[in-house]
């Protein structure tokens, strides 16, 4: 699992939002997971964040 959160001091993201990007980075074929700055907790998945599957292009 790899797991990348792009943030700073003044943009902080959630706990839970967190805890929702791991559980996005342990599905099935998933390679890489990055939150970005304004990353926050949505239904289901986080809000601002990329996900990379092993296999795809990079």
């Amino acid at each position: 699992m790899n797991i990348r959160i792009i943030a700073s001091e003044k943009n902080r993201s959630e706990g839970e939002a967190i805890q929702q990007l791991e559980q996005v980075a342990q599905l099935p074929g998933m390679h890489t997971v990055i939150g970005l700055p304004d990353l926050h907790p949505g239904k289901g998945g986080t809000l601002s964040e990329h996900g990379q599957k092993q296999g795809s292009a990079r």
